[in-house]
């Protein structure tokens, strides 16, 4: 999830047009040098991913290694000014923002279709992405990282690559300050909400509010927006298992049993084991440069 902050820096107007439009209003084409620039386990990465290989389209993929501040190189910024995952090139050209990509993929290229042609069905489906896109599974994740039962000081490891690598990318480069503060700021601002009891309340109150609207739709249908799979399962798919792992109750056989059986159903497709399982191993080297890094710093 991106924060507001970061949103001022918008994605390719052109490529954002396609995935504006309807997918049956443009005329499909094959894929040629598509490059995913990714970190395996980040819920927007493993959108992007799966709306690659749903599609059934080939690519390269690059790990953006933050670790070592590669999100911040000016080359990437070049690519996402955001500085955050994932970004897509080909032809080069260059997109970012998980929910954008995922529109542009399915209505730019040659596969399978994942988005509804019926209007009402269309319309609940991007509504659905886009709450799906502002899902406050940051704030969620970085209130975990506080825990004292975590193995590492995962919130120091926040720190460390959303503000204080920030500050030294600034300090090096500061023709990219605006960029930077922006960075700083967006981190700032997730500390503020994920560290207040009353924040946390309300969000975990919506997000109750939504698994619940969630797990009706899927009691009338076989998928979030009918009997057909769309972009809208993509979007709220890696969400359920992050919070799941993250020990957050939101399904069960006896808990929201309709969003228990939909994420049992999308196990089976063999997308989710090439796209997002087989992803999960890309931040383990990145962690321990981390922890290295904190050593250093403390």
């Amino acid at each position: 999830m991106v924060a507001l902050l970061l949103r001022g820096f918008e994605p390719d107007s052109g490529l954002t047009a396609i995935a504006n439009k309807r997918s049956r209003d443009v005329e499909k084409r094959s894929s040629t040098d598509l490059k995913l620039y990714a970190l395996g386990p980040s819920i927007c990465s493993q959108r992007a991913r799966l709306i690659i290989e749903e599609k059934g389209l080939s690519y390269d993929e690059h790990t953006v290694d933050f670790s070592r501040s590669e999100n911040l190189e000016p080359w990437y910024l070049d690519i996402n000014p955001r500085g955050v995952v994932p970004s897509i090139t080909e032809n080069g050209q260059s997109l970012f923002d998980s929910y954008t990509i995922m529109l542009y993929v399915n209505n730019q290229f040659i596969g399978p279709e994942l988005t509804p042609d019926d209007d009402a069905a269309y319309e609940k489906m991007i509504d659905y992405m886009k709450r799906a896109d502002h899902f406050p599974v940051r704030d969620f994740a970085f209130r975990f990282s506080l825990q004292d039962d975590q193995e590492m000081d995962d919130a120091d490891m926040w720190r460390l690559f959303m503000h204080d690598n920030v500050v030294a990318a600034r300090e090096k480069r500061p023709e990219l300050k605006h960029i930077y503060d922006k960075k700083i700021e967006d981190y700032n601002s997730m500390e503020k909400t994920a560290t207040s009891e009353e924040d946390m309340a309300a969000l975990e109150a919506d997000c109750n509010k939504v698994m619940d609207e969630l797990d009706a739709a899927l009691g009338k249908h076989k998928w979030i927006v009918g009997d057909d799979f769309s972009l809208a399962d993509i979007s709220w798919m890696p969400i359920f298992t992050r919070l799941s792992m993250m020990g957050i109750p939101v399904y069960g056989e006896d808990m929201r049993p309709n969003i228990n059986r939909f994420i049992l159903q999308w196990l089976e497709r063999p997308t989710w084991a090439s796209a997002v399982e087989g992803h999960y191993m890309d931040m383990v080297d990145q962690m321990e440069r981390m922890k290295v890094q904190l050593g250093k710093n403390t």
